[in-house]
This record gives C-alpha cells, sequence and structure tokens, in this order.
C-alpha cells in the first residue's frame, strides 16, 4: 500500500513539488513530511540545503514581564542548556531587545568534554516579533556560515549569547547596554510534536537561568 501512496502522491514531477513546497508554512511542512517517504526526503534536503526561506517550528519558552531589566556589559555571556527527545535542527533563536545600538552575537555547542570555542563569524539576519519586544536571529541567507544547528536526540547542547554596546550605545559612557526579560521558563517545553528540556549551565563567571532571562523563542525543523 506504501508504494501505491508514493506513486499516487508522485504523480507530478518532483520538481513541482519542489516548488510548492518552498511557499508551504513550517506547520504544513511538517505535515508534508508525514504523507510519504519521497516527500520527507525531499523536505529535509531542502531544509538542510537552505532552501527553505521560512525560519521553522517556533517553541515560545518565556513570557515577557515588562518590569525585568538584565544589564549586559562586553565580557557578559549568557547560556542555556537544551535537549531534544527528537533530533531538531535549532535554525534560529529570539532574544528580547536591547536598548540603543549594540552587537548581538550567539552561538550553539555541544556539551561536551572538549567544549569547541565559541564562534560568532556567523552572519546573521533578524527581525522583530511580539510588538518589537523580541529580535530573532537566523543565519543569512546562503551565506558560507548557515547558523543552522543538528542537535541529535538527548544530546545536550548550549546557546550563547553576549549583548555589547555599539559605538554610540548603551549608557555609562556606552559600557552598559539594558535589556528587557521573561518569566514562566519550565524544565520541558513540548512544541509540535518535540518535547524540549532546559537546564542551567554551570560555569563560573557566566549567566545562566532557564526559569526568566534571555532566549524567549527558539525555531527550528523536527528531522
Amino acid at each position: 500500500m506504501r508504494g501505491t501512496e508514493e506513486s499516487h502522491n508522485m504523480e507530478l514531477p518532483i520538481e513541482i513539488w519542489v516548488y510548492i513546497f518552498s511557499y508551504l508554512e513550517a506547520e504544513s511542512l511538517l505535515r508534508c513530511q508525514g504523507v510519504c517517504r519521497s516527500w520527507r526526503e525531499e523536505v529535509s534536503h531542502m531544509i538542510f540545503s537552505g532552501k527553505i526561506p521560512r525560519l521553522g517550528l517556533r517553541c515560545q519558552r518565556l513570557a515577557w514581564k515588562k518590569d525585568i531589566l538584565n544589564e549586559y556589559r562586553k565580557n557578559t555571556w549568557e547560556s542555556l542548556s537544551v535537549c531534544a527527545d527528537r533530533p531538531v535542527l535549532l535554525v534560529g533563536v529570539g532574544v528580547y531587545a536591547p536598548s540603543g545600538e549594540t552587537t548581538i552575537c550567539v552561538d550553539a555547542r555541544p556539551l561536551e568534554e572538549n567544549l569547541r570555542e565559541i564562534d560568532v563569524s556567523t552572519e546573521l539576519d533578524s527581525f522583530y516579533e511580539e510588538e518589537d519586544k523580541i529580535i530573532t536571529l537566523f543565519g543569512k541567507p546562503q551565506s558560507a556560515k548557515p547558523f543552522r544547528f543538528r542537535l541529535e536526540a538527548g544530546q545536550w547542547w548550549e546557546i550563547v549569547l553576549n549583548i555589547r554596546p555599539g559605538q554610540n550605545g548603551g549608557t555609562l559612557g556606552g559600557r552598559t547596554v539594558w535589556c528587557g526579560g521573561g518569566v514562566g521558563g519550565m524544565e520541558e517545553v513540548r512544541s509540535h510534536g518535540v518535547v524540549f528540556s532546559f537546564r542551567q549551565t554551570v560555569r563560573s563567571g557566566w549567566r545562566s537561568e532557564y526559569t526568566q532571562g534571555q532566549f524567549p523563542v527558539l525555531y527550528f525543523w523536527r528531522l
């Protein structure tokens, strides 16, 4: 029956389906991946090759709270540890928008014994959401170093953040940046069939808090 089902679905040339897939929203693409093996493989290939122009599925983990303020300096680094119960591709991170002119650096890396150095050379693009409270960062299209990270099931990763004043930004002589924050973070969040686990990253001199603070939104694809 599966062969008959796939044959029926693929009556159109695959090039036509690829064209159609490129216009679908993330939730629709997720449903297409469950139709048959051919569609699943083609959508996965488009996701990995960066041919899907959208950011993917949205996982909301914090809610904005107006009376929270977080101070950032040049050497302030923040980390959030995250794990998924099935393979996912992390493609975007939302942070609460800072005041003034700033430079925002984000990276993700697996938490393993030989921890790799932070790489902030990835070219990022961004857009604002939730009435400009959140700035969501993602890799620039066609970039040589895309912002895409494959998280295997059960593997702990960390997302790292640094916000520093721009040349004409910040307060206290340009040394400090202030950001809003969110609350309501939980140890587990279910989103589009994936269970994400969160915890603090224990590291001297770093800021880490999963119940409140930064990283209100993650964007990902199910693999």
